[in-house]
């Protein structure tokens, strides 16, 4: 009997170690593809080694498609229609990218008004089409959006409303612009602090959208308690605290805005990421904590890394991907906040970056625009990443045998996890 005993719990183990050793080539194939380690909270806010969720599949750029003139200044990066569109702003043209195989298909240059006369828009920072196929470009040098149809005739320009500025003289630098299903447009303009301005599709004001407040930091109540002893002069002569701007936008299928502040955090508190409902009201909860928790290594002292997400995305599955150009990470999280992998860094090798400015995902793969590096880089999800998506995926889901089965799978690749105890 005690033999048997012996026999079977020798079986037990030998199969516990063979279960542990399934993951190894998946976290060895991670690990080799990707410079980076991939890590994930626990519920004390600690990080602990995980797989890589993605891993660089390519790497692109004006020499592999063909193009003797490299990318000037690229600032936006947006898919519609089956093709990837990248803004590149110092030379005045948008490449055309088939979205499955990357390879190049056209280049927009020819933009001309009704006369016929060329237009260009160097320094444009943001573009954006909708459901008509017509583009629009956030000529940021000239405070104005360029409206084209499909043949890139110009169909108008968008300007500073004056009428609703009448308090101030900022300019209409927009930077960011979107277009909902129903034509409406958001636009995004850094001096522009009351809010993200809308328009009709006509180009007419309509409102200021998610009108910011004043976020309460140390620097603000700081600078409150200094001026109750300052005269009215050296009141006047100080900074003015200003409600925070946004930095970027984006709309999903239902029609819900993503907007990401223009803050610099050591990790991006509530508030700071917003999901907009059509009357401007944000609704992720708001106890959500973006970006890093803990102390890292990315700077050469043990010291957090400013967070500053500048750009924000929704995939077609509800996933939410967030830009921190402050680390030149990718952040992947569900709708509830819960932390699905992190990729990329600050470095010169494959999968890292110099100076991200946008991304997009295409399905299940994510391409990220580098400004300085003059490069596309392609990422798709590891044998985790894919794991962890699907299990997800399946939250809401009333079949509990499939939720079962893609839990053991993630725990299985990573025995780290919470997320398959929960």
């Amino acid at each position: 009997m005690k033999n048997g005993k012996m026999i079977r719990w020798a079986a037990s183990i030998t199969a516990a170690v063979l279960l542990l050793a399934l993951p190894l080539p998946v976290c060895a194939e991670a690990l080799a593809l990707s410079p980076y380690g991939g890590y994930e909270y626990d519920s004390y806010g600690a990080s602990h080694a995980a797989p890589a969720a993605y891993a660089v599949s390519g790497v692109y750029d004006c020499g592999g498609w063909g193009l003797k003139e490299d990318l000037n200044a690229p600032s936006d990066l947006t898919y519609y229609n089956g093709r990837l569109y990248i803004l590149d702003g110092g030379n005045s043209r948008i490449l055309v990218l088939n979205g499955h195989t990357t390879a190049l298909e056209r280049v927009l240059d020819s933009f001309h008004d009704a006369q016929g006369n060329r237009l260009t828009f160097a320094g444009a920072k943001g573009m954006a089409f909708d459901t008509d196929g017509n583009l629009y470009i956030a000529d940021t040098a000239e405070c104005r959006i360029l409206v084209f149809d499909t043949q890139l005739c110009l169909l108008r320009s968008i300007t500073r409303p004056d009428g609703a500025l009448v308090d101030t003289s900022a300019p209409f630098d927009v930077e960011k612009v979107a277009v909902n299903r129903n034509g409406k447009v958001y636009a995004i303009a850094p001096s522009i602090n009351l809010g993200i301005l809308t328009f009709t599709r006509s180009g007419e004001f309509v409102s200021f959208y998610g009108s910011n407040k004043v976020t309460v930091t140390a620097d603000v109540l700081k600078a409150y308690f200094l001026s109750r002893f300052l005269t009215k002069e050296q009141r006047q002569a100080r900074a003015q605290i200003t409600p925070t701007i946004f930095n970027n936008m984006s709309i999903d299928d239902e029609g819900l805005v993503y907007t990401v502040k223009s803050v610099k955090l050591s990790s991006a508190t509530g508030g700071i990421v917003q999901c907009l409902n059509y009357k401007g009201t944000n609704i992720l909860k708001s106890d959500i904590k973006f970006g890093e928790f803990e102390r890292d290594t990315v700077s050469s002292k043990l010291t957090k890394a400013p967070t500053c997400f500048t750009d924000i995305e929704v995939d077609s599955r509800g996933f939410l991907h967030l830009l921190d150009s402050g680390r030149s990470r990718i952040y992947q999280y569900t709708f509830s906040g819960k932390l699905i992998g992190v990729f990329g860094g600050i470095g010169e090798q494959k999968g890292t970056f110099s100076e991200p400015v946008a991304f997009e995902s295409v399905e299940d793969r994510i391409y990220v625009l580098d400004a300085q590096k003059n490069t596309l880089q392609e990422f798709a999800p590891t044998a985790y990443g894919r794991s962890l998506r699907e299990a997800f995926s399946l939250e809401d889901s009333n079949d509990r045998e499939a939720q079962l089965a893609a839990w053991e799978k993630v725990a299985v690749i990573n025995t780290n996890s919470e997320y398959p105890y929960y």
